[in-house]
């Protein structure tokens, strides 16, 4: 039984010199679902037959890669239904001050909404059902935690006013939002 602290790198690099298996992600997890030892395992003990194994795989995989296409196809619907016209009105709100801010860029908010559906569209080309839930690990980690980014810098820096969207605030604190 392991009882270090298995987040400390320098105990993880430890650990994988030692010859212990280190599995950073769900994915990866699921690829070693149908590894020899395991699907042996399962039949020896009438979990399931081979087969089953891989279809269980099969459908875990699927199963991931659906829920991050629907939390891609939220995030995008929220950047184009509200982020980016707040950012635009915000814009216009600016403009009569004379003030400007970098930060309010909805060029690139488009283009990133475009970027998640093209990596969306990545996914459904996959070869297979284990290449595309690879592809959405790293849409969901990487690519929409970067976008996630860009719209908080945008929320920083939009008035309050022709921000569309309640904040964390305003969701734990004033349930007037609620009431609308």
């Amino acid at each position: 039984i392991f009882n270090g602290n298995g987040y400390d790198p320098a105990e993880q690099e430890r650990l994988t010199k030692e010859g212990y298996t280190r599995i950073d992600s769900g994915v990866e997890a699921m690829s070693k679902f149908t590894d020899a030892k395991n699907v042996k395992l399962f039949s020896d003990l009438g979990i399931l037959a081979p087969h089953e194994v891989t279809a269980r795989q099969a459908v875990m995989f699927e199963h991931y890669t659906g829920m991050v296409e629907m939390e891609a196809l939220s995030m995008v619907q929220m950047i184009e239904q509200h982020v980016v016209p707040s950012v635009e009105n915000a814009k216009d709100v600016l403009k009569t001050t004379g003030a400007t801010e970098p930060r309010l860029d909805a060029a690139n908010l488009k283009k990133a909404a475009q970027e998640i559906n093209d990596a969306i569209a990545g996914i459904h080309a996959a070869a297979n059902a284990e290449e595309g839930a690879r592809l959405a690990r790293v849409l969901r980690l990487e690519q929409m935690v970067e976008v996630r980014k860009m719209c908080d810098e945008a929320e920083a820096v939009c008035p309050k006013e022709v921000w569309t969207l309640p904040s964390y605030a305003d969701m734990l604190f004033d349930n007037e939002w609620l009431e609308q």
